[in-house]
């Protein structure tokens, strides 16, 4: 999985590319440390780039709130 993350003003916004699975757990974790990091009242995720998603992909995206 490869992301980047960019933040104006409020709003942090993740974009997401290739595979989300329990593989990259680890990794999805790193994100949701630096979402909180930089502090934003709005994050918005674009999944635009991703291929497959499997059930431990989604319950990864279920940490985000």
């Amino acid at each position: 999985m490869d992301y980047r993350i960019s933040s104006n003003g409020g709003t942090t916004e993740v974009n997401l590319a290739g595979r989300l699975t329990f593989d990259e757990n680890q990794q999805f974790r790193e994100i949701i440390t630096e979402i909180a990091e930089l502090g934003g009242s709005q994050t918005v995720l674009n999944l635009r780039d991703v291929e497959f998603i499997d059930s431990a992909g989604l319950g990864l995206l279920l940490r985000i709130n």
